[in-house]
C-alpha cells in the first residue's frame, strides 16, 4: 500500500482529545455531494487508510484527524472549533472499518470523516 502522508489523530476519550502522531498513512481527500429533500449538503470530506504496520489504533466514530503533523492539542483555549479553522484537512470520524483480511501488507483500517 503506497503511503506518502501522515496525520495527526485526536482520540475522543469523554469530553477531552488525546493528540497521536500517525505516520505512514494513505490521506484521500474527496467529498460527496448527497441531495435531499431539504437541498444538497456535503458529506464525506476524506479517505484515510492506515496499514496496521503502522501500529494498533483504537479509532472510533467522533474522533479527529488532521492530514500531516500539526503541534496543537485540543484544550478548553484552543477548542475543535479553532483546529478546524486553522487546518482545513481536519475531519471527524464518521466510518471505522477495519479491513483484515489478506497478507500482512493489504492489512489496514479505512477511515471516513468529514465536517
Amino acid at each position: 500500500m503506497y503511503t506518502p502522508h501522515s496525520m495527526t489523530w485526536y482520540e475522543k476519550i469523554g469530553s477531552a482529545y488525546v493528540r497521536h502522531e500517525v505516520s505512514p498513512v494513505m490521506w484521500q481527500a474527496s467529498e460527496i455531494a448527497i441531495s435531499d429533500k431539504q437541498g444538497t449538503t456535503a458529506a464525506d470530506k476524506a479517505t484515510v487508510f492506515v496499514p496496521f504496520s503502522t501500529g494498533t489504533f483504537a479509532f472510533k466514530k467522533g474522533d479527529v484527524l488532521v492530514k500531516g503533523i500539526v503541534p496543537d492539542e485540543i484544550t478548553p483555549s484552543f477548542g475543535l472549533s479553532a483546529l478546524m479553522a486553522k487546518y482545513p484537512s481536519t475531519i471527524r470520524l464518521t466510518m471505522v472499518d477495519r479491513h483484515d483480511h489478506g497478507s500482512d501488507i493489504v492489512r489496514h483500517y479505512e477511515l471516513r470523516g468529514g465536517v
